[in-house]
């Protein structure tokens, strides 16, 4: 598995001609990138978002240890069908959110739409690190994963409404598979 960044022009057009719920990259003037892993079903090949964990909305800061490393403690469950958060245990013990899998805003794309992610070039540490921990638990987690995928999808496809998440927080899948064959025709 590898992970892969979006081009800009389709994220804007899934927003304003699918579903606003595909958040737009740029926002008070900072751009926010497009980036996750790939997994396929009914002949779509889907991006499933990875995104910064949020303090005091998915997790909170429970304890420093002396040597100033911080302890989280999640403020949801750690693994839902339509986030799955990505934490590390740390050497002390103490959990450390790295980041969150968005199931619930998956989205279909084509190939030629997204770029690999090659985490060797990137000269960031931090960055790099952060990437190749998400990559690790990715990779590490596939089989749940891509359980979690099939089934959001069947949910939604099947439109159990009757589940909050799934009528409240999750992309409609038919439309933006629509909306993604449009995008293709026109190229």
């Amino acid at each position: 598995m590898k992970l892969y960044y979006v081009q800009n022009d389709y994220i804007h057009f899934l927003n304003k001609e699918g579903d606003n719920r595909i958040c737009i990259n740029e926002k008070d003037g900072s751009k926010r990138v497009y980036f996750g892993f790939l997994l396929s079903i009914n002949n779509y090949t889907y991006l499933i978002p990875l995104s910064s964990a949020k303090e005091n909305k998915d997790y909170k800061t429970d304890k420093v240890n002396n040597k100033g490393y911080e302890s989280h403690k999640l403020l949801k469950p750690m693994r839902t069908v339509p986030v799955v958060f990505i934490t590390e245990q740390r050497f002390d013990g103490s959990l450390h959110v790295i980041s969150k899998i968005l199931f619930s805003n998956m989205f279909p794309v084509s190939i030629t739409d997204c770029m690999e992610i090659n985490i060797n070039k990137i000269e960031d540490y931090k960055k790099k690190s952060l990437l190749q921990k998400e990559l690790n638990f990715i990779r590490a987690n596939k089989k749940f994963l891509t359980k979690n995928f099939n089934l959001i999808y069947k949910l939604k496809s099947s439109n159990r409404n009757d589940l909050g998440y799934i009528r409240i927080a999750t992309v409609d899948f038919k439309l933006l598979e629509s909306k993604c064959d449009e995008w293709n025709s026109k190229k």
